[in-house]
C-alpha cells in the first residue's frame, strides 16, 4: 500500500517524500511533513482567533485534515 499526500499528492517512499503518481491501486492518504505543519498552523491560528497563514478558511482546513487523517 502507498500512502500519498492528500493536498500535493507525493508519495511516501522508503526515502521520503517523492513527487510522482501512486502506483498501487490501494493508497492511503495523510499529509507529508511540509502540508502537515501548513494544515495545522491554520488550526493553531484559528484556535488563538488569529488570520491562518495560508490565508484559507478553517473549514478548507479541517477539510484538508479530515481528509488525512481519514
Amino acid at each position: 500500500m502507498q500512502v500519498q499526500c492528500c493536498v500535493c499528492k507525493r508519495v511516501r517512499t522508503e526515502t521520503g517524500w517523492e513527487a510522482k503518481v501512486a502506483e498501487s491501486a490501494v493508497c492511503s492518504h495523510s499529509y507529508c511533513p511540509q502540508c502537515a505543519e501548513e494544515a495545522f498552523a491554520d488550526i493553531r491560528a484559528y484556535h488563538n482567533r488569529e488570520q491562518p497563514r495560508s490565508g484559507r478558511t478553517l473549514a478548507a482546513a479541517m477539510r484538508r485534515l479530515s481528509q488525512g487523517l481519514g
